[in-house]
């Protein structure tokens, strides 16, 4: 079971997210963070079809979905903001997803997060500015 986004959606009870440990076998921590940019995404950020996948290349769940005024589809990667991440790890991350560019949840100890987007290559001032005021 790859897509977690039935988990959440159904219910915030924390029965599901027992049962994600048990069966995904993940940390309680992973499935917190996954938890949370989810519930910021969805209900604060008012993202639209928005899905949690799995990808197999970087062993990362991510999130798809489409920003609040926007046709374009947009991949978060849920990241705790202490882990070590290198930058080649980054690099390989955001070509395993086969697109130029992906943003990165990181989430502080106090739960705040922060988001930050990579891109593959140079962009234009131009594109970036129309990309963010489209967000």
């Amino acid at each position: 079971m790859n897509d977690l986004s039935c988990l959440f959606s159904l219910s915030d009870d924390p029965k599901y997210f027992t049962d994600l440990i048990k069966i995904e076998k993940r940390s309680l921590k992973e499935v917190q963070l996954l938890y949370q940019v989810y519930v910021d995404l969805y209900y604060v950020k008012k993202w639209k079809e928005l899905k949690i996948e799995y990808n197999d290349i970087s062993k990362k769940y991510y999130m798809i979905g489409y920003p609040l005024n926007s046709d374009m589809i947009s991949i978060i990667i849920p990241i705790l903001s202490y882990t070590t991440i290198k930058f080649q790890e980054l690099l390989n991350i955001v070509n395993s997803f086969n697109d130029n560019s992906l943003t990165i949840a990181l989430q502080d100890s106090d739960s705040s997060i922060s988001y930050v987007s990579l891109y593959s290559g140079l962009i234009s001032p131009l594109l970036l500015s129309e990309a963010e005021e489209n967000r």
